[in-house]
């Protein structure tokens, strides 16, 4: 049973007031009330209410928390699960920057898609990347299934919301040339008479050359272990990473769980630098001077881009203020190792499949949207192939 009756009142100031009170039974038979400006509104959410309780969804706002108390608990949940650092660090940012500024007064009861539809339209309009916006409706929709979970909320208001679809076709992942990477290795195994190039190359050239031949993330690298190298077998088995606050821990997929082959050559460079590397407590292959994994932006700092600048894998990039300016050849170089190990396999006929399980994608489309251009032949070996399929309908060419 519901009943809508208008209330009309006087404030301290001797202006007339008036609003609309809704009066409903919840599904324990508890009478409950909301007050609403405008009669419509009143209606609306009676409709609302009623279908809920129907379904058994219901929530009253007297047993719903706001928004940010939900995003509080969601978070300490989270951490005690154990989840990585660096997703808690990401999950405290998006909730701090985003959803508590704009959503976290209002209570889960009533909160509806259209109000978290708008708000995320706004975040697209005030200038928030497509990814970050597409994070935060990801956080929105985990925090308020954990809140449903626990009876505070009846349904997940963000679950219906959509973002639009990209609309620009995706640009081509950056990968290093072959005749880069030959430059590279020629800098690399070159004996240099100044004392700190020399060191410098020394320590750049086992982790290079492992990047360009196995094709691993900068997080497999730094939390790399001897343990991880079979050098007799020639293979590099990844079951553990370093994430960005330096702390070892598994992969974060199923798939980054991955056995992959050795050349000789990375094979030899491994097996020197094992001979002169200081041991370390964790058993590091590319440890710092501590013993610990390599913090990623010094590691990029302090060996890979003095490595690539030395060598002459440099660009011009003038501008107003300095007209001599210079910029990497290669465009983010440890990933763009791992495009190269890619793009080398499948240059070397790897199908696709094989790939897949080399890089530790989780789903093979991921491997096809990112390398599936380099399978695009020109029309010249479009022609040969089709002379080789009429050569095997036609031809003498033996049947299956």
């Amino acid at each position: 049973m519901s009943t809508i009756r208008k209330r009309t009142w006087t404030t301290r100031t001797g202006n007339p007031g008036e609003g609309w009170i809704l009066t409903y039974n919840d599904d324990e038979g508890k009478r409950r009330t909301r007050m609403f400006g405008m009669k419509k509104e009143a209606e609306t959410a009676r409709a609302e209410i009623m279908a809920e309780l129907v379904t058994g969804i219901h929530t009253p706002d007297a047993y719903a928390p706001t928004v940010a108390q939900a995003t509080k608990a969601w978070l300490k949940n989270a951490e005690a699960r154990g989840f990585e650092a660096t997703t808690l660090a990401g999950y405290r940012q998006r909730s701090r920057d985003h959803i508590i500024p704009h959503l976290g007064q209002i209570k889960l009861s009533r909160l509806k898609p259209p109000e978290v539809q708008i708000f995320l339209d706004q975040r697209l309009e005030a200038g928030t990347s497509m990814a970050l916006v597409r994070m935060v409706r990801t956080d929105l929709v985990m925090l308020l299934n954990y809140a449903e979970a626990r009876g505070q909320v009846g349904r997940n208001a963000a679950r219906p919301t959509k973002l639009p679809t990209a609309t620009k076709r995706k640009a081509r992942v950056a990968i290093p040339s072959v005749a880069q990477i030959r430059l590279l290795s020629k800098w690399l195994n070159t004996t240099h008479n100044d004392a700190k190039l020399a060191r410098l190359a020394r320590r750049a050239k086992p982790l290079l050359t492992l990047a360009w031949s196995a094709g691993l993330r900068a997080s497999e690298l730094r939390g790399l272990a001897w343990s991880n190298l079979d050098l007799p077998g020639a293979r590099v088995e990844i079951n553990q990473r370093a994430d960005r606050f330096g702390i070892i821990g598994p992969c974060k997929s199923e798939a980054a769980y991955r056995v992959i082959p050795l050349p000789d050559a990375c094979v030899t460079t491994l097996r020197e630098w094992q001979l002169a590397a200081t041991p370390n407590p964790d058993g590091l292959v590319f440890p710092n001077q501590a013993g610990r994994p390599q913090a990623l932006n010094n590691l990029r700092r302090r060996l890979v881009l003095p490595v690539l600048t030395a060598a002459g894998l440099v660009v011009p990039a003038p501008t107003k203020a300095d007209p001599a300016a210079i910029k990497l050849a290669i465009d983010m170089p440890l990933h763009g190792m791992r495009h190269f190990a890619a793009s080398a396999w499948i240059r070397q006929h790897c199908d696709m499949k094989q790939l897949q399980a080399w890089l530790g994608h989780g789903d093979i489309q991921m491997t096809y949207n990112t390398y599936g251009h380099l399978l695009e032949r020109d029309p010249a070996q479009e022609a040969a192939f089709m002379a080789r399929v009429e050569a095997y309908v036609l031809g003498d060419a033996p049947a299956d």
